[in-house]
């Protein structure tokens, strides 16, 4: 709908302006961040969404930037990705040169995620939130096999390859 008039100086001393205002009646409201944490391996993070996204018109696995941007996504790593795990979850896996920390800010590009239900026109905007530590973080354990014995020639050979 559009509803139009006229903002007239009642004084008479200024000009008359045309006004049009267009009224959207989107009765879906867009999706907001409802968490983001670092993966339990640490090796990436979760953004999960509190309703079903149009996943910002992306597919497959795609540059972050394309989505997000702020200090934390130059962090990611050079080699950094993000995916849909789901319409509500986005993965972001850290390349090896990652440097992002728990609580630095990253932020959704704006006019990109929209809620997928039909007719839905409004898009997050301002989306801005920090990663947190996951709670229940991944204990490593340390696997070695080496030989229990070894003559003064032989090579000690230690293997941790099943460490996890």
């Amino acid at each position: 709908d559009t509803v139009t008039g006229v903002a007239a100086d009642n004084s008479g001393l200024g000009p008359s302006v045309g006004v049009s205002i267009i009224v959207s009646r989107d009765a879906t409201p867009p999706p907001k961040i409802k968490s983001s944490y670092f993966t339990a391996t640490g090796g990436g993070a979760e953004i999960t969404f509190d309703r079903l996204t149009n996943k910002g018109g992306t597919s497959g696995t795609f540059a972050c930037s394309n989505l997000i941007y702020g200090e934390a996504v130059d962090n990611f790593g050079a080699t950094s990705k993000c995916s849909w795990s789901s319409t509500t979850l986005l993965y972001v896996t850290f390349s090896s040169d990652a440097t992002v920390l728990p609580g630095e800010f990253y932020y959704i590009k704006n006019q990109r995620i929209a809620s997928s239900a039909p007719n839905s026109t409004l898009f997050l905007t301002n989306g801005t939130a920090r990663f947190s530590p996951k709670t229940t973080a991944v204990s490593p354990e340390v696997i070695v096999s080496a030989p229990t014995v070894i003559g003064g020639c032989d090579d000690l050979l230690v293997d941790a390859r099943l460490t996890t």
